[in-house]
Order: structure tokens, then C-alpha cells, then sequence
């Protein structure tokens, strides 16, 4: 595993837990109805899933392609 790869797994994880730590909050109101959390003082009750998982795997396959990408890319010219 050459140096970019390292960097680039690295990059990717980080921005996978951002990815997932930033993911649109929702509440449940009455009668079983789901509305988006509003920015106030008040912390909304669950992460919005579905959008998370869309944007992880997402952030996963560019990472896994650029991982694959640097495969190929000999950083000392050997």
C-alpha cells in the first residue's frame, strides 16, 4: 500500500464520520407524522437514516475508487 493510499483511507474516514455526524435531524410529531428538525434550542430525537446511509456509501465508494485510482501511482518512481 503506497503512501496516497493511506491518505486518501485516511481523507475518506474522515469524512465519513463527518458525512454521517452532519446528517439532517428529525422529529416525530403527533399522530406518527415526521418533520424535519428546526434549528433551535431544542435537539431534534433521531438522524434522518436514510439520508445518512445514502451519503456514507456515497463518501465509501470515492473513496474506494480514489484508493483504487492511487493503486497504480508509484510515488518514488520505481
Amino acid at each position: 500500500m503506497s503512501i496516497y493510499q493511506r491518505i486518501i483511507l485516511i481523507i475518506g474516514s474522515i469524512g465519513f464520520v463527518i458525512v454521517l455526524l452532519t446528517a439532517p435531524q428529525i422529529n416525530f410529531g403527533p399522530e406518527g407524522r415526521i418533520y424535519k428538525a428546526k434549528h433551535g434550542g431544542r435537539f431534534a430525537d433521531i438522524i434522518d437514516i436514510n439520508t445518512a446511509s445514502v451519503r456514507g456509501l456515497a463518501v465509501l465508494g470515492a473513496t474506494l475508487l480514489l484508493w483504487f485510482a492511487a493503486k497504480g501511482i508509484n510515488p518514488r518512481g520505481k
